[in-house]
């Protein structure tokens, strides 16, 4: 089922889930008829985590106000130092091998 977004003119934001063939019309707590986000770029939602920085995050837009909120964006791998980016390009060849050769990888947290 997707997920739309929908906007007010008091300013709130409502994502809802609704089937396909819904009539997708929300009302806000103000009384007004709420107008949908059109959107060309769809992506389900993602299920509520805790995250160490952000806290509680409950949708994808709920993370982007939250890093807008904190300051906070997400590192372009270009931006890394040299000798991160060596790790990171040595550990996936290694991985890739080991891939090849059928080896059960696991990864440890």
């Amino acid at each position: 089922m997707p997920i739309y977004g929908f906007h007010c003119l008091c300013g709130a934001e409502l994502d809802q889930y609704f089937k396909m063939d819904d009539n997708k019309q929300v009302q806000c707590a103000c009384g007004r008829q709420m107008v949908r986000d059109y959107s060309f770029n769809v992506k389900a939602d993602i299920e509520p985590y805790k995250d160490n920085t952000l806290g509680y995050v409950k949708s994808r837009r709920h993370k982007d106000q939250l890093m807008k909120d904190k300051g906070v964006r997400i590192v372009d791998k270009s931006e890394y130092p040299k000798h991160v980016q060596e790790g990171m390009n040595r550990d996936l060849d290694q991985y890739k091998h080991r891939k090849r050769k059928g080896e059960n990888i696991k990864f440890y947290a």
